[in-house]
């Protein structure tokens, strides 16, 4: 597929950047040639706004004592680890040019990553790769985010700021003993950075022939001497795909989301988590109905909207260097309407883990977790619903 992209780059400011807006087409390849060339006038100030190990440059050991925490829940150097997991660190995520999740994860070995059209993926792991794919766990700092309607991943709505994110640890094989539901084939842990690594200000923009418009915003600052906070914002439009003769397809989406993050270190062995966020995504969708007359199907062309919101909180404490313990609770909002489905989901999860060391070759690890999922569903003539009243399990 032909593309061109415009320049993009991020811009450290001392204090919150001010708004700005450009229109389409030669416009916003001015903005983003400006903030090219800013970039290039103040290399140094971009490179201290991104202190991160160069890993070119480590050796095999050093590489190896990288630590990873999804294989047992607890921090652990990689070569350490019992399964067969991979590591995206924020300095690939950063030479990767990316700019969502599903593209990143095409460098994992093992992860099957197929884009069906503009805004759907199929993602697996050791199966069958198709867009509504299950037995695989992935969680947002420790919040899954799968459908229980189908099990499955809406990719499209997992709109992260990617220079948020720290790093995302993929464990192939299954992790259900320690990770639960839905963790059969494989397990995949974005582990966003804390906000006390994002001080100060940060905007990005780019604009290209598939994605006219994308800019994103990001400003950290204190709340006291223990605690730090951050504010992001993400939007960006993806034009239409085409077909083999050339011709457009309704799949035009657009996307944002705006979130918070906060970090309490109470005491030297007490820390606070908190973090929110919303994600508003509209998408043209075509669909074949079936008829009762000939030809039988007809092509629909409508409107997708999906909305998300959800709410974490964590508390962990160390009680010893081998021992801790951690209590988090969150909440989760989907609001997702089609022409073929309507989905209301509510999610409230309640989770308490425990890890300490018995012995000098046994570590211990218990936990409780309480889900409570109440769902809605609506049908249509292309998707039927046995029990369109509210659904509640746990």
């Amino acid at each position: 597929m032909y593309r061109h992209n415009a320049g993009f780059t991020s811009i450290p400011f001392p204090t919150p950047p001010a708004a700005c807006s450009a229109g389409r087409s030669r416009w916003q390849m001015l903005l983003a040639s400006g903030l090219s060339l800013v970039a290039l006038i103040f290399p140094a100030a971009i490179e201290a706004q991104v202190a991160l190990p160069n890993y070119a440059e480590m050796g095999i050991e050093a590489l190896l004592n990288i630590e990873v925490i999804s294989a047992v829940k607890r921090q652990e150097p990689l070569f350490r680890s019992p399964s067969a997991i991979f590591v995206i660190t924020q300095e690939d995520i950063r030479r990767s040019g990316a700019s969502n999740i599903p593209d990143l994860l095409r460098m994992v070995p093992g992860l099957q990553v197929a884009q069906v059209d503009a805004y759907g993926w199929a993602i697996s792991v050791r199966g069958f790769a198709e867009r509504y794919a299950n037995k695989l766990l992935v969680l947002i700092d420790g919040r899954t985010v799968y459908d229980p309607l189908f099990a499955g991943v809406h990719w499209d709505v997992q709109n992260l700021l990617l220079e948020d994110v720290e790093r995302i640890e993929v464990v192939r094989g299954p992790g259900a003993t320690l990770w639960g539901a839905n963790a059969v084939n494989g397990v995949i842990n974005i582990l966003t950075r804390s906000s006390q690594e994002t001080q100060g200000g940060m905007i990005a923009a780019s604009s290209g022939s598939i994605e006219p418009a994308r800019v994103h915003a990001r400003y950290g600052g204190t709340l006291g001497s223990a605690a730090t906070y951050r504010i992001s914002g993400n939007y960006f439009r993806r034009d239409h795909s085409v077909d083999a003769a050339r011709e457009p397809i309704a799949d035009a989406w657009q996307a944002g989301s705006l979130g918070f993050r906060a970090d309490w270190f109470a005491t030297p062995k007490d820390s606070v988590l908190f973090q929110t966020g919303v994600q508003v995504r509209g998408a043209d969708e075509s669909l074949l109905l079936p008829v009762l007359t000939p030809p039988f199907q007809t092509l629909s062309v409508s409107r997708q909207q999906h909305r998300t919101g959800n709410a974490l909180v964590r508390w962990t404490r160390r009680q010893r260097p081998d021992s801790e313990w951690s209590l988090q609770a969150y909440y989760d909002l989907l609001d997702f309407h089609s022409q073929a489905l309507e989905e209301h989901l509510h999610t409230v999860d309640l989770d308490f883990q425990h890890q300490f060391r018995l012995s000098e070759r046994h570590q211990w690890f218990w936990g409780l977790c309480y889900r409570l999922i109440m769902e809605e569903f609506r049908g249509s003539f292309l998707i039927a619903i046995e029990e369109e009243a509210e659904q509640q399990f746990s």
